[in-house]
């Protein structure tokens, strides 16, 4: 070969080099492409199986969600209906429509019932707790056995009715008498009444029989005594009861169904005491009465021994020692002395000795911290 055709040979081959780099560029920029392409269409494929089988999962829970809130529903409008429908064709309408729906939820197939709750759920979307749950787009499926019992209303009158009163009748059927029953508080043969404190007393409350044995009047029964020789000074003398009488026979309870009319009760009472002997001491003399007669010196009554002094009491003092001179020999010959004693504040001590009861006013009340001087009654 000669110079030229090598050089030509030489440029054809660089042109054709020239070509092939070209060519195997573009081929790889189109394979690239077509690469890049079916990448981008297998990615679109595998996002788009993923999104249908996240739809179908939504769609299966909002199926499921669906039956939940029916089966509640169910129950709560149940107990609702059961006490709004008071009609009977509102309540023909409810059951008919309510067997329906029971019959949709236990199907096997466990299909969508289709109501306001299920339209309002998008394929693929979830709808707000408050449209899931709302009671007013469920569609009520009640059932029988959680259906509530409603009370009927019962009629209640624009005015009360005020009960008449009627008279009382016994079993015989015929009317009750009214009557009372008192007590009066007495004593003596001649039953003479204590005081007008203790006269036409109401009875205490019984039921059928009131015990007299004892005194149905509480608290002790009393009577303002006058003391002798003075206009006014009183005490309280104390009486103890004894027995009743009604219809001037003495009982020991009280019927009430013997009571026939007005009836009055006499509480016999007595001044019959049983002290006979009263006893007073202190740190220098011992004094001690005796009485014959019990009832001559109420219970309760004190003996008071105080000295009689010429300082505290001159004119007492004096007074006593004379008494006692002038019947020196009267006492002499009690004491079977041959003479007459003088007696004088050197050889004899004086004492004031009493009983006392406690001073009452002319109303029977005590006052506190004072007292009388009484005498006994027996002669």
């Amino acid at each position: 070969m000669n110079k030229w055709t090598r050089r030509i040979i030489a440029v054809l081959m660089a042109c054709l080099m020239i070509l092939t780099t070209h060519g195997m560029a573009f081929a790889a920029e189109q394979i690239g492409a077509a690469t890049a392409e079916a990448a981008a269409a297998s990615e679109s494929d595998a996002y788009e199986e993923e999104a249908a089988a996240e739809e179908e999962a939504q769609a299966a829970e909002n199926e499921e969600a669906s039956g939940e809130i029916e089966d509640d529903a169910s129950y709560e409008d149940a107990s609702e209906d059961a006490s709004e429908n008071s009609s009977e064709d509102e309540a023909s309408e409810d059951s008919s429509y309510e067997e329906e729906s029971d019959e949709d939820v236990s199907s096997s197939d466990q299909e969508e019932v289709p109501d306001e709750s299920s339209s309002s759920i998008e394929e693929g979307t979830e709808a707000p707790y408050e449209e899931q749950y709302s009671e007013e787009e469920v569609t009520p499926t009640e059932d029988p056995e959680y259906a509530e019992p409603t009370a009927e209303p019962t009629d209640i009158p624009d005015e009360p009715v005020e009960p008449t009163a009627e008279p009382a009748v016994d079993p015989a059927g015929e009317e009750k008498q009214s009557f009372s029953i008192t007590m009066t508080a007495v004593t003596g043969e001649d039953n003479e009444v204590i005081s007008d404190s203790f006269s036409g007393l109401p009875v205490p409350a019984f039921e059928e029989t009131l015990d007299l044995s004892i005194s149905p009047i509480e608290g002790d029964v009393t009577s303002t005594v006058l003391v002798e020789g003075t206009n006014n000074r009183y005490y309280l003398k104390t009486y103890k009861y004894d027995y009743a009488i009604v219809g001037g026979e003495q009982i020991s309870e009280l019927r009430l169904e013997d009571v026939k009319g007005d009836t009055e009760i006499l509480l016999h009472y007595s001044v019959e005491f049983e002290k006979t002997e009263y006893v007073y001491e202190d740190s220098q003399i011992r004094v001690t009465a005796v009485v014959e007669d019990p009832a001559a010196i109420p219970d309760n009554a004190e003996l008071s021994v105080k000295e009689i002094t010429k300082q505290d009491n001159p004119n007492a003092f004096d007074a006593y020692f004379e008494a006692l001179n002038n019947q020196a020999e009267e006492i002499a010959a009690q004491k079977d002395d041959e003479a007459a004693a003088s007696y004088h504040e050197y050889n004899t001590v004086l004492y004031d000795i009493a009983f006392l009861e406690p001073k009452a006013d002319e109303e029977g009340n005590i006052i506190p911290g004072e007292f009388v001087e009484i005498k006994p009654d027996s002669e």
